[in-house]
């Protein structure tokens, strides 16, 4: 009886680890007939990076995934190291946005609600 309470707990947590704040749920494909989102590509870059893969190795995947839909849609692209810069640059910003959460000054919550419009 007591290994299930401590197994539903267990669950409860890994259930609430999957939210990233700012992104929503970590994702491990993108799914859909559109372009993805930043927000997309965040949340399938969190799903690599907690696969214990480094973050250039985790952009790199997020970044191939996204190059297939661009593809399909024959979108123009541009290199693919600068993709994987800007990535990181995002998930930087977002990285920031995420040490200063517990902060309600007006600066802090327009940053935020910046990068959420700007994620999509």
């Amino acid at each position: 009886m007591l290994s299930l309470f401590v197994l539903f707990n267990m669950s409860r947590i890994l259930r609430k680890d999957d939210d990233i704040f700012l992104v929503g749920p970590v994702s491990e494909k993108i799914i859909g007939s559109k372009l993805p989102s930043k927000r997309q590509a965040l949340s399938l870059l969190f799903f690599w990076l907690r696969k214990k893969e480094t973050a250039r190795a985790s952009a790199n995947f997020v970044i191939e995934s996204v190059f297939k839909f661009w593809a399909k849609s024959r979108v123009p692209t541009q290199r693919r190291e600068r993709c994987i810069k800007k990535l990181e640059e995002l998930y930087d910003e977002l990285n920031n946005l995420k040490n200063s959460r517990n902060r309600s000054s007006a600066r802090d919550v327009s940053k935020r609600d910046t990068f959420v419009k700007k994620s999509g």
